[in-house]
């Protein structure tokens, strides 16, 4: 099967603070992953970080793979072009949808908050 996913040593901080420190995995097509952990441990931002829906103050290590294209160095424009059509999250809360991360959902888009 094809790989579709890999976190490399994924790493990202919040200034001093390290919110996601060394993770690693490979996911191949159709196979089905949970991140399991006790609340503020790093799931929501780990998927965040593959999403490319981090808030700007986040600095990411490491590599993030999805079919072999690495994401960490795509703009905006590009990971747009892969959300909701490649790419997608179900999120546990609705931190998104109420803006609290930077974003906010407008229909059935994710947009940048600007203010």
């Amino acid at each position: 099967m094809t790989e579709m996913v890999r976190l490399d040593r994924l790493a990202k901080r919040f200034g001093p603070v390290h919110a996601v420190d060394g993770v690693s995995f490979a996911l191949r097509e159709h196979e089905v992953l949970g991140l399991v952990g006790e609340s503020g441990c790093g799931k929501s931002m780990t998927a965040l970080a593959v999403m490319g829906l981090l808030p700007e103050a986040a600095r990411v290590q490491g590599s993030i793979r999805f079919e072999g294209q690495e994401l960490t160095t795509l703009d905006d424009a590009a990971l747009c072009r892969l959300r909701g059509r490649r790419i997608g999250m179900t999120m546990q809360e609705h931190a998104i949808e109420h803006g609290y991360l930077g974003y906010k959902v407008a229909g059935n888009y994710i947009t940048r908050r600007l203010a």
